[in-house]
C-alpha cells in the first residue's frame, strides 16, 4: 500500500506472496534487528518502474486476510 487509507482500492498496488521472519535483518545503518520479511508483485507497470527507479523507497504491508496465523510470529 502507498499510504494508510484502507478502505481505498486504489491505494493497493500489488499483493504480498511470501512472510518469513527473520532475527538478522540488516537496518540501513548496517545493525541486525529481528523483523519481518516479505516478497511479493506489483500489479501496475508505473508503480513498478516507480520501486526500480528507486521513485517509491518505502511500502506498507497490510494483512487483509488471516488463513495462515502463527500465534508466536503472526
Amino acid at each position: 500500500m502507498l499510504d494508510h487509507k484502507e478502505n481505498e482500492a486504489g491505494k493497493v498496488i500489488g499483493m504480498v506472496d511470501k512472510i518469513r521472519y527473520d532475527e538478522n535483518i540488516r537496518t540501513p545503518k548496517g545493525t541486525p534487528s529481528a523483523g519481518l520479511k516479505w516478497w511479493g508483485h506489483i500489479n501496475d507497470e508505473t508503480f513498478a518502474r516507480n520501486v526500480m527507479d528507486r521513485a517509491i523507497t518505502e511500502v506498507s504491508v497490510t494483512v487483509v486476510s488471516s488463513e495462515e496465523f502463527d500465534d508466536e510470529y503472526g
